[in-house]
């Protein structure tokens, strides 16, 4: 059986390999821990969505018979002003959307617009902002499309203001009409 035995001259890059393999450690350590820190906020965030009382309910579109089909965050921006995107795999008939905010992000919703099946955008709501009662946390805002029920393939929420550090928008979706 052979043996390998490395040679004198691959010794030095045997070294430089090691060591940069060791120096990327403290970088890798550092990314788990920031990943396991946002899968934990995550978590909250669902759990504190998942119990979330009446009051903190808001829109009209509550009573609406479907089923909510949840949409994906496919793409944000972060600087002003804050867009996120959330899309659905296929196209679904819709009337209606949901979104969970925290009450800065409520306070500073310059639009909400949904995409057709052809590709444009429109847009999805437009009235009164309601005020986050005291004592929310986050709310989730439901509403019926301003132009009624249509082919949606995604969502996008566009936030005013010159930061985005205090806001939070998640758990988008459709109500998939009957």
């Amino acid at each position: 059986m052979t043996r390998f035995v490395p040679r004198a001259r691959a010794l030095p890059l045997l070294f430089l390999a090691l060591c940069g393999a060791f120096s990327s450690l403290p970088a890798l350590a550092e990314n788990v821990e920031e990943g396991l820190k946002s899968f934990l906020e995550w978590e909250k965030r669902e759990a504190k969505l998942a119990a979330l009382p009446a009051e903190c309910m808001l829109g009209d579109a509550w009573a609406v018979p479907g089923q909510w089909i949840r949409a994906q965050n496919s793409a944000y921006r972060t600087r002003p002003p804050l867009v996120d995107e959330y899309r659905l795999e296929e196209p679904i008939r819709s009337g209606a959307f949901h979104l969970a905010l925290n009450p800065q992000a409520l306070r500073r919703v310059d639009k909400a617009e949904s995409r057709d099946a052809a590709g444009e955008w429109n847009e999805a709501w437009t009235g009164p902002l309601p005020d986050a009662p005291d004592g929310c946390e986050f709310v989730k805002l439901t509403q019926t499309f301003t132009a009624g029920e249509r082919e949606i393939t995604a969502l996008r929420i566009t936030i005013r203001g010159e930061s985005a550090d205090d806001t939070w928008i998640g758990d988008a979706g459709v109500l998939k009409a009957d």
